[in-house]
């Protein structure tokens, strides 16, 4: 609106006011494209790979919407494993969660779990994102996407917890066998046993047994 009151409607426009006419107006990013729009460059262009995150997220839409519990959890859990694998690609721990649910009337659902030991695997935390899910769901509604971001991510040595704080020893093993296996992947070929039979029902796909 303030453009159009200044008579800019188009980029040709927009670069041909003067600076000194424009800038009084303008925030520093609309300054800075004034200057690329012109040819002068702002903002080198980074052409390498991006390998550092704050935060990893995955949403997955479904084609038709749902009120099977199961099936959500299913979906949810392909995307929380999504999320830590791409993090542990790049070598990073978890140490924050975010979780939601959106229903067909585009309401959400969230929840956030922090870890006092960032984790890796999130087959460690299996028992508080499932209740956490509970949490969410609500029997009888309509649901259309999940949604999980890992946030407050950190490289280095992994420091485990004790053997009671850490249930699931061979987590480590179990995802080193999998990830080794480039013709498998968790949500594609590969189903965790507590959404194995309402994932593999819905998707009519074959299933592996991986043994450490």
């Amino acid at each position: 609106a303030l453009l159009t009151k200044l008579g800019i409607a188009t980029a040709r426009d927009f670069i041909l006011m003067p600076p000194e006419d424009l800038f009084p107006y303008l925030s520093k990013p609309f300054k800075d494209l004034w200057y690329e729009l012109r040819g002068t460059a702002v903002h080198a262009i980074d052409t390498d790979t991006k390998n550092t995150y704050q935060s990893i997220s995955r949403t997955r839409t479904f084609a038709k919407p749902t009120q099977d519990r199961n099936y959500l959890w299913a979906q949810l859990r392909e995307n929380i494993e999504a999320c830590f694998t791409k993090a542990r690609r790049f070598g990073y721990s978890v140490a924050e969660v975010h979780l939601f649910l959106k229903t067909q009337q585009f309401r959400y659902a969230s929840v956030s779990l922090r870890f006092s030991t960032p984790q890796r695997y999130p087959l460690t935390q299996l028992d508080q994102f499932e209740n956490a899910f509970s949490g969410m769901y609500k029997k009888g509604g309509l649901y259309r996407a999940t949604g999980c971001t890992v946030g407050k991510l950190s490289q280095g040595e992994l420091v485990q917890g004790g053997l009671f704080e850490n249930p699931h020893k061979r987590a480590p093993a179990i995802y080193r066998t999998i990830e080794n296996r480039h013709d498998i992947s968790f949500g594609t070929s590969l189903w965790l046993g507590s959404s194995h039979h309402n994932t593999t029902k819905h998707l009519r796909i074959p299933t592996l047994t991986v043994r450490v």
